[in-house]
């Protein structure tokens, strides 16, 4: 599965250490979609990725959460390996530029 990071967004007045730091939104090439709203979360060097969705109780009182957007359980496992490579290379690419332009 190929993907493209086309943008990130960072979230507005980020407190350094804050573990949320935007969104990114990404072009899946094979099937010609673009995906929003993609959460990045930094933890000290590592970054971390969760698809756009709501959290809400099962009938037990439980929290589930419920993903906007998902794939079959063989493209699920696809996705989500691409989309750690390639999201943590932008995101690394993102702070050291960032580091550069001050």
């Amino acid at each position: 599965m190929k993907i493209e990071v086309q943008e990130f967004y960072p979230t507005q007045n980020a407190k350094k250490g804050q573990r949320y730091i935007g969104t990114l939104h990404i072009y899946l090439v094979e099937t010609e979609e673009d995906l929003r709203g993609i959460k990045v979360y930094k933890s000290g060097n590592r970054f971390f990725f969760q698809m756009p969705g709501q959290q809400v109780k099962d009938e037990d009182g439980e929290l589930v959460f419920y993903p906007y957007h998902s794939f079959m359980p063989d493209k699920q496992r696809e996705f989500l390996q691409e989309m750690v490579k390639v999201g943590v290379e932008f995101m690394r690419k993102y702070y050291k530029d960032k580091k550069k332009r001050g």
